[in-house]
């Protein structure tokens, strides 16, 4: 009796012990990667199936160990032999520190380090959680695999697909068919997509569509960096706001700041104003809706018979109550600052005034900094007018819609029924005025203009008025021929257009004309050669049809067979076609 006693006493305290801290097996201790260390649990149990098979059965706070990788559950059935494992109820596996994964079923096999988990599988790594209820998981590669249906929260980011990759060790996630993700600024849906947890930097490797805000973006390449709210994208991205378009090669894109950068082929088109822009690099500001255009751009206001054209070696484009900050630099268009400063706050009265350039005749303009590194760019020279010339006070109706247009060096501008070039170009959206200086030349059909400064205004996108201040010369070419050129100069010219065609001319201040009379038959009878206070010329058939002289007439008709050399042409007359732009083909050139 005393022998039993001891014996039940024995195993009570045996299976105490193996509650506790069972020792591994001397088969377990020879491989330490395959190692599997039972660390406790409330009840064990042996059960042999066959010869070739023994169950260990453990249950109750149950926890192992393989490596640096734990194990708890419910319940759990390990074969030893093959280092299979099957778990019950409150699954976690913490692997390294690292990675917490939870789920209510578990498969393992401990030799190629392999799991299957199954039923609200939760996977984390302090960054961020991905669900599903189906997963595969590498232990030796970390590695993570789900087929039917996942998604991933991190912070106040959720990205749902199909099919997804998790790498533990670098924190990528590659998601694969019908890719969502959510966040309070920005919206995704994609195919497929990489996306790290760790820096929550999302990069395009598919067809991608991203909303953020107003703006709806089409790219396949790329990136986002979702902590910081800057991208770049790729093969010719779109981009897309309630008012504009914009298509290029490549993107940089900070949407704290409203700034980014398009460069390859840029195509940016104002849906409200009509604009069309071409240029191969273009830096633009969303919050204040501007733009600057570099490399070759050309500006066309389009107009369903008779759009405008306009080349130049830099386009600047904003909104008018923008206008008077840019007295301090054109640059300050990309400021998003709302602090107070120099030229945050203009008089109602301000006058636009053209910035004086350098001793050089170029201003080094300095670019926003790169949209998504921050760093500054080196400065690029852009050429600013060389002395203050003051115009008309800045019209208010509008102006938070309006847009105004500067162009510098290099001015070409091309319509059916106008063409222009110069050296600057101001254009406003409120009185529809295009101001040319330095040089500037204008031609309508067999006419040319020239003088310091010309304005023309549109209406419906045509010449409605022209006025040429200080030095006007208009001339018109007869007969090529014979180099016959009806003329006429003045201090100032202006005109008045008639569906796109010049239909008069006021020259006046010391006005001089030189005129071919014709007679009924359209023959020349001679050349009139006339000074006045003011001359007026009247068109029809694009023809002079009449001609009227004011105050201090002086005249003078030479017979057409006896024209002096030396009067056919006034003082300082040059015909410059060789300028005129032929076809708006040749101002992307």
């Amino acid at each position: 009796m005393k022998h039993l006693l001891w014996l039940a006493v024995l195993l009570i305290c045996s299976r105490a012990v193996l509650a506790q801290k069972p020792l591994p097996r001397p088969s377990q201790s020879s491989d330490t990667v395959r190692v599997v260390e039972i660390i406790r649990a409330d009840r064990f149990n042996f059960r042999t199936v066959d010869s070739a098979t023994q169950l260990q059965i453990l249950t109750g706070n149950v926890q192992i160990r393989q490596g640096k990788t734990f194990f708890n559950c419910d319940s759990l059935v390990w074969n030893e032999a093959t280092n299979f494992m099957e778990a019950h109820g409150n699954v976690h596996i913490r692997d390294a520190d690292s990675i917490n994964i939870y789920s209510r079923y578990l498969q393992y096999e401990g030799n190629r380090k392999t799991a299957i988990f199954r039923n609200n599988v939760r996977l984390s790594d302090g960054n961020s959680t991905l669900f599903t209820d189906d997963m595969e998981y590498d232990m030796n590669g970390k590695v993570g695999q789900y087929r039917n249906g996942g998604r991933i929260e991190s912070k106040q980011t959720t990205l749902t697909s199909r099919q997804g990759y998790y790498y533990a060790d670098i924190k990528d996630v590659y998601f694969i068919g019908d890719v969502k993700m959510s966040d309070p600024e920005v919206a995704l849906a994609s195919d497929s997509l990489l996306y790290n947890t760790g820096n929550q930097v999302a990069t395009f490797i598919a067809p991608t569509t991203i909303r953020s805000g107003a703006s709806i973006i089409n790219t396949r390449e790329g990136y986002y960096d979702l902590k910081l709210k800057k991208a770049k994208f790729g093969s010719r991205a779109r981009m897309q706001d309630s008012t504009s378009v914009m298509i290029a090669d490549d993107f940089a894109f900070d949407e704290a700041s409203g700034l980014g950068e398009a460069a390859g082929n840029v195509q940016y088109r104002d849906t409200a104003q009509g604009l069309l822009l071409f240029s191969n690099r273009v830096f633009f500001n969303k919050v204040k809706k501007n733009f600057l255009a570099t490399e070759k751009p050309v500006l066309v206001t389009v107009q369903e018979q008779d759009s405008v054209f306009i080349a130049a070696d830099t386009i600047y484009s904003g909104l008018m109550n923008d206008l008077p900050a840019l007295r301090y630099g054109y640059i300050r268009g990309f400021d998003t600052s709302t602090r107070g400063g120099p030229g945050t706050q203009a008089p109602a009265d301000t006058i636009r005034k053209v910035p004086p350039a350098p001793t050089d005749d170029t201003a080094g303009i300095r670019l926003p900094p790169d949209p998504v590194t921050g760093k500054p760019r080196d400065s690029i020279a852009v050429a600013l007018p060389d002395s203050n010339t003051l115009h008309k006070p800045i019209p208010r109706p509008g102006s938070d819609t309006l847009r105004f247009i500067t162009a510098f060096r290099h001015v070409r501008i091309f319509s059916d029924s106008l063409q222009a070039v110069g050296d600057s170009l101001f254009y406003s959206g409120v009185d529809s005025v295009f101001e040319l200086y330095y040089d500037p030349v204008a031609w309508s059909r067999s006419g040319q203009i020239t003088g310091d400064t010309i304005f023309i205004r549109t209406e419906n996108k045509k010449p409605k008025e022209l006025w040429v201040a200080e030095n006007a010369l208009m001339i018109q070419e007869v007969s090529g021929e014979n180099e016959f050129y009806n003329q006429l100069r003045g201090r100032t010219i202006a005109g008045a257009f008639n569906n796109g065609e010049l239909e008069s001319v006021e020259a006046n201040g010391m006005a001089e004309s030189v005129y071919f009379a014709l007679d009924d038959d359209s023959a020349y009878v001679g050349m009139n050669r006339a000074t006045a206070d003011r001359i007026n010329l009247y068109f029809g058939d694009r023809n002079i049809r009449k001609v009227k002289y004011t105050r201090s007439v002086k005249s003078i008709l030479y017979p057409i067979r006896q024209l002096p050399e030396e009067k056919l042409k006034l003082d300082d007359f040059q015909w410059l076609e060789g300028r005129r732009p032929k076809s708006k083909l040749e101002l992307f050139y």
